[in-house]
């Protein structure tokens, strides 16, 4: 798609790995290391800062295997797009069907 910013997700544990790596090799050498491909060097730059600014969160995203391979650190009922009560009667009802069976 033509000027299109297409944007590479990264796990949790990934973006770990790469803010360990900035502490001990500095700036530069973790773009080369890991976004050597990226003909965008500053946009990388700017998303390690961030990474970095955000590290309690991903540091606490890695502690279960479930989080740490999710790209995307959202609150529970973020990306839902019925009320949580309606959910919670579907889920009840679903519950409820396998029950039966």
């Amino acid at each position: 798609m033509p000027g299109a910013v297409h944007h590479a997700s990264c796990s949790n544990n990934k973006k770990l790995e790469v803010i360990k790596w900035y502490e001990t090799h500095g700036i530069k050498s973790t773009l080369q290391r890991f976004f050597s491909h990226v003909t965008k060097q500053k946009t990388s730059e700017n998303q390690v800062y961030q990474w970095k600014q955000n590290r309690a969160i991903i540091e606490e995203s890695c502690k279960t295997a479930r989080t740490a391979v999710k790209k995307k650190n959202r609150s529970s009922g973020v990306a839902t797009s019925l009320p949580t009560a309606a959910e919670l009667e579907l889920v009840e009802w679903v519950n409820a069907l396998r029950n039966e069976v």
